[in-house]
């Protein structure tokens, strides 16, 4: 089976769900490249943050493991920039 390197698969996940939160949410838009960046930011803080924290997705095969995070990561901080954005 083909298998991306860990950092291709962040960015592309981060950049394709930051994407997909941007337009899906009402009110002020990133641009593409904003929402994208924005994206694989957060996919890098999440994974970082999961492994400095000692969590454990053990029961998710290791593929989507990664994946997962990387979309609640770039999904969570696309929704926070984007509501501190609207409140200023």
């Amino acid at each position: 089976m083909f298998e991306l390197n860990p950092w291709i698969q962040m960015i592309l996940v981060g950049a394709i769900v930051g994407f997909i939160t941007d337009t899906a949410m009402k009110g002020y838009k990133f641009k593409f490249l904003g929402a994208a960046v924005a994206g694989i930011v957060g996919a890098y803080l999440a994974n970082v943050l999961i492994k400095e924290w000692g969590i454990s997705l053990s029961f998710i095969p290791a593929p989507w493991n990664a994946i997962l995070i990387s979309a609640i990561g770039a999904g969570g901080l696309v929704a926070i920039l984007r509501s501190i954005r609207q409140s200023s």
